[in-house]
């Protein structure tokens, strides 16, 4: 499970790389750059596929835009994706929720997150996976993302940690 969590932020990093703003042409740049990055940043826990990765650069331009990713320092000057960042996107709440928002529409987090959890899950603990399944909320997982979004990775962590996904790891751990 803290695998995925993990992945999930590292896949928020690189899908803030968007942009939206200037002209047509530097729209599609970053459109494509976003699309590209994101292709790249999937593994075995969370695997995309075109679509979903042009979703995501899409919807990240249209919503943000290129002017408003660069302040973020997400998109370099010259429209190209920024390197190293830092982990903290510092958006703006309203940017956080359109960024998770465009996640949200494009991804399906929680399936991603609930096969990985149930890869990693004993054989015979699919008590335990419909546990998980019914406490972690899309709900939850918005606002997790948002947190990502604006910088808040301590937040974002422990809003996953809820009484109902401790009880089911408990159980897990208890054997049932």
């Amino acid at each position: 499970m803290r695998n995925s969590v993990l992945t999930i932020a590292a896949l928020g990093a690189a899908l803030s790389l968007s942009a939206c703003g200037g002209g047509s042409s530097e729209e599609t740049q970053a459109k494509e750059a976003i699309s590209a990055s994101f292709l790249e940043t999937g593994d075995d826990t969370f695997v995309v596929d075109e679509s979903q990765a042009d979703c995501v650069g899409d919807g990240l331009v249209d919503e943000i835009g290129v002017d408003g990713l660069k302040e973020y320092g997400l998109l370099n000057e010259d429209g190209t994706l920024s390197e190293g960042l830092d982990g903290s996107m510092g958006m703006s709440d309203e940017d956080g929720q359109r960024a998770a928002d465009v996640m949200s529409d494009c991804l399906d987090i929680k399936e991603a997150m609930m096969a990985s959890f149930a890869e990693e899950a004993e054989e015979g603990d699919e008590a335990t996976v419909q546990c998980m399944d019914e406490a972690l909320t899309d709900e939850t997982l918005n606002e997790f993302l948002k947190m990502l979004f604006t910088g808040d990775e301590q937040a974002a962590q422990q809003l996953l940690v809820t009484e109902e996904l401790m009880q089911c790891m408990l159980s897990a751990e208890l054997g049932g």
